[in-house]
């Protein structure tokens, strides 16, 4: 049996051939086991498979239950982990601030302090750590076009939480970027959230600004197959580098992610609803008494969310909406 573990559930998402056998077995013996200290048993048990009998729980006697049942309940099992390890993926770098007070207040300050620091993990955790300290100002350029789904999906929590703490956000990306609609969407929540995007033609460097006192670049010398990042804390330093973005920033041009938002207004009051209680965990009949709808109109209301979202099931609109930080 392929198992996997997710936020303390056990998910199994199949059952060995010796059980498929003796599953058959049961239906034709009448729920009779030949063995009843074969660990099968146990699997069909787990699966939802089979139950003891009521009138003979403890004599080798099981019910034979439907398949299409098991596979619901299992695969709303499956949704439900899936939707908690999110939560609790989300809910990380809350559940560790307090931690990361106390270590930034055991370190030393630094003055005119320089870090070389290699690989796209290194850099990534490193920049998150003084973002995390931001209280001003975060500036961003991005010159090399879209970036990949996985780090969009990274700066996205880090820099949400930078803006919701009143942290000032400007980013900046080439124009090539406005085609990329994973760029798009990434732009259009850190635009609702307060944070200010824009892109411009032509070469500009790629840099991170934080505070004025914070300025991380690429390393000159590294090779061209090789990420390396300059981590400079110095306010001369940052400031020249600042100056740089400003004057890059102001032959920019707006943008707020324009292709994403007006997907996003086309959805009405009812199907936000509808997402809203669908990533809740709620199955449709909950969502159409919830709502005091009829489940056809719930049904209709899905659909037309999938359009809009191009999410193939129920668990993929779930994920969608999550993901899409509502």
């Amino acid at each position: 049996m392929s198992s996997n573990v997710i936020s303390g559930y056990a998910l199994d998402s199949d059952i060995s051939s010796t059980a498929r056998e003796l599953y058959v077995l049961l239906a034709i013996a009448d729920g009779i086991a030949p063995d009843p200290a074969d660990p099968a048993l146990s699997e069909l048990l787990a699966f939802g498979l089979i139950t003891p009998h009521p009138d003979s729980p403890t004599d080798g006697r099981y019910l034979v239950l439907n398949p299409v049942h098991a596979a619901t309940r299992r695969q709303a099992e499956l949704y439900r982990a899936a939707r908690d390890a999110i939560s609790a993926a989300e809910a990380l770098p809350d559940t560790l601030r307090d931690l990361s007070i106390s270590y930034r207040s055991t370190e030393r300050p630094r003055v005119g302090a320089v870090e070389y620091l290699e690989g796209t993990q290194a850099i990534n955790a490193r920049v998150s750590e003084i973002i995390a300290d931001a209280t001003q100002e975060l500036l961003t350029s991005q010159p090399h076009g879209p970036r990949p789904r996985a780090r969009l999906d990274i700066s996205r929590h880090r820099d949400l939480d930078a803006i919701r703490r009143g942290v000032s956000m400007r980013t900046l990306y080439r124009a090539t970027a406005r085609a990329d609609e994973t760029t798009a969407y990434w732009t259009a929540q850190m635009t609702a959230a307060g944070g200010h995007v824009r892109t411009l033609d032509g070469a500009f460097a790629r840099s991170i600004v934080v505070d004025r006192r914070w300025a991380i670049i690429d390393d000159p010398a590294s090779p061209p197959d090789e990420l390396r990042a300059v981590f400079v804390e110095d306010v001369a330093v940052a400031g020249y580098v600042a100056g740089q973005f400003d004057r890059d920033w102001a032959a920019a041009m707006p943008w707020t992610g324009g292709k994403l938002r007006t997907s996003e207004r086309a959805m009405s009051d009812l199907q936000i609803s509808v997402c809203q209680l669908l990533a809740a965990g709620h199955d449709q009949r909950q969502i159409a008494r919830e709502l005091n709808v009829s489940h056809r109109t719930v049904t209709h209301q899905i659909a037309q969310i999938k359009e809009i979202s191009g999410a193939g099931s129920i668990f993929q609109l779930a994920m969608w909406w999550e993901r899409r930080g509502s």
